[in-house]
């Protein structure tokens, strides 16, 4: 949102795209003081209310029938690691936690286009929550997806933001963050500062 406005702003006003948090600098918050997990849900809201004020002054968009949302109401840990300090820092912004279900191994560059449509194919299933990147670290993401998303509706599957997949049914609670056990991730996860990893959820919902 604040190195790239436009590509911000482009998808805050797609009604195919919903806004949530991943934090201002992508750091592992299981191991962040208060002040830090405050920092990271305010200066992120601060940045997306920048990015919204400055999409709703254009000209373009006066009297555009849909408006962005008002407010972040997703946050996404990242690396999937929390505690349950972090945990009731964002419940307490308002901020709903969401993880992923489906690992797609796009930030690998040695996982194939092929590979990557092949596993999402696999473990698909209702209520699916697939973790992608967009930010240039999904290297073969768009030529999976491209493979993938044409057999999905095959199979009667739609795609909905995470917020319609809450509606649609009743929310599985997990009982911790990690994707499989708490090492996971911990070689990868910082606890310094680093901003511009991205992620995009695909949520699949079968239609009846």
């Amino acid at each position: 949102m604040e190195t790239h406005p436009e590509r911000a702003q482009q998808l805050i006003a797609d009604p195919l795209f919903e806004i949530g948090s991943h934090g201002l600098r992508h750091l592992d918050l299981s191991h962040a003081k208060e002040q830090t997990l405050a920092e990271e849900v305010t200066l992120t809201e601060a940045a997306y209310a920048r990015a919204r004020t400055a999409l709703t002054a254009r000209q373009c968009f006066a009297g555009a029938p849909r408006q962005p949302q008002e407010r972040l109401t997703l946050f996404r840990f990242p690396y999937g690691r929390c505690n349950d300090k972090a945990l009731a820092a964002t419940a307490d912004a308002g901020l709903i936690a969401v993880q992923w279900d489906l690992v797609t191994g796009d930030p690998d560059p040695r996982v194939s286009a092929k590979t990557i449509a092949n596993t999402i194919l696999a473990k698909a299933h209702p209520g699916a929550i697939v973790v992608a990147h967009a930010n240039g670290r999904g290297r073969n993401t768009a030529a999976a997806l491209a493979i993938v998303l044409p057999k999905l509706k095959e199979q009667g599957y739609s795609f909905v933001t995470v917020s319609e997949l809450l509606k649609a049914g009743k929310p599985v609670i997990a009982a911790r963050c990690y994707q499989n056990s708490p090492r996971d991730m911990t070689r990868i996860a910082r606890t310094s500062a680093r901003r511009g990893s991205h992620d995009l959820f695909s949520v699949l919902r079968r239609s009846n």
